[in-house]
């Protein structure tokens, strides 16, 4: 569009206003939301009804712990699902996040007690 404006006031020699600034790429106006800790403990005493209907995917125990490193870790679902055993590191409380690019994102593990329980 900004092309075509140049060339609508150098070529043709109009006399158009001002175009207004392109928004800056990667700008976003969402605002995340912070759950208080009775929403978290609402939602995961949630996920036993959720785990017994007809079509639930994942048992009690998978989906806790993917509700709180959805949370807790910061990751998107994809990233979640795509974790391997080798992504992560209990002792250091590290967590590695493979992205598209092949680049890795560390992230810290604030209780690792959940998801050892979860991998015995």
């Amino acid at each position: 569009m900004r092309g075509f404006y140049r060339y609508l006031a150098t070529r043709r020699g109009m006399c158009l206003p001002v175009m207004p600034p392109a928004p800056k790429e990667g700008t976003t106006t969402f605002i995340p939301h912070i759950y208080s800790h009775e929403e978290l403990a609402r939602l995961l005493r949630a996920a036993p009804d959720a785990c017994q209907r007809r079509r639930a995917l994942l048992n009690e125990d998978t989906l806790c712990t993917v509700l709180l490193l959805l949370y807790g870790a910061g990751l998107r679902l994809g990233e979640a699902i795509q974790l391997d055993v080798g992504d992560v590191d209990l002792e250091q409380a590290l967590l590695t996040v493979q992205e598209k690019a092949r680049m890795g994102i560390t992230s810290f593990l604030n209780d690792t007690a959940g998801i050892a329980a979860y991998a015995a």
